[in-house]
C-alpha cells in the first residue's frame, strides 16, 4: 500500500438504519463513520437508548488498522464477526456497525444467527451512501460519492 493509498478509505456518508425480521426476532443494523473508541462508546450509548431492552446490541468496527468484533452474548463468532466480515468485504475503513436484536421467541441456531447479523449488515451497507475520503491535513474530505 502506498502512502497515497494509506490516505483514501472508504466509509458511510451519513448514519444509516436498515430492518429485518427473521422468525420473528428483529434486527436493526445500524451505520456509522467514526474515528475513534469514544465516538464508538458513544454510538452505542445512544443506540441502547434509543432501543431500550433489545436483547442484543452487537458491534463490529474498522478504525484504520483496527479491527473489532463483540458478540454481547450471543454464541461465539455467531454475531459480530460476520459483521465485521461485512465491513471488511465492503473495504470499508473508520466504520462501526450495531445490530440491535430483540428476540421474538425461536431460537434461530448457530447457522441461523450468522446467516441472520450478515443479513442485516448487508442490507445496511447496501442501502448506505458509501464515500470516499481523502486524508487532509486536518481531517478527511469526501471527494467521490459511490
Amino acid at each position: 500500500m502506498t502512502d497515497g493509498e494509506k490516505n483514501i478509505i472508504f466509509s458511510v456518508d451519513k448514519e444509516n438504519e436498515e430492518k429485518i425480521i427473521v422468525n420473528k426476532s428483529i434486527f436493526i443494523g445500524i451505520i456509522r463513520k467514526v474515528e475513534n473508541r469514544e465516538e464508538i462508546l458513544k454510538f452505542k450509548e445512544e443506540v441502547m437508548k434509543k432501543y431500550p431492552n433489545a436483547t442484543h446490541y452487537v458491534l463490529a468496527y474498522k478504525i484504520g488498522e483496527e479491527e473489532f468484533c463483540d458478540d454481547d452474548g450471543e454464541p461465539a463468532r455467531t454475531s459480530g464477526f460476520p459483521i465485521l466480515k461485512c465491513i471488511l468485504g465492503n473495504n470499508l475503513n473508520n466504520t462501526c456497525i450495531i445490530v440491535v436484536r430483540y428476540f421474538g421467541g425461536i431460537l434461530l441456531g448457530t447457522g441461523g444467527l450468522v446467516k441472520a447479523y450478515t443479513e442485516s449488515a448487508k442490507e445496511v451497507i447496501k442501502s448506505s451512501d458509501i464515500v470516499k475520503y481523502i486524508r487532509g491535513k486536518k481531517n478527511y474530505i469526501i471527494i467521490f460519492i459511490w
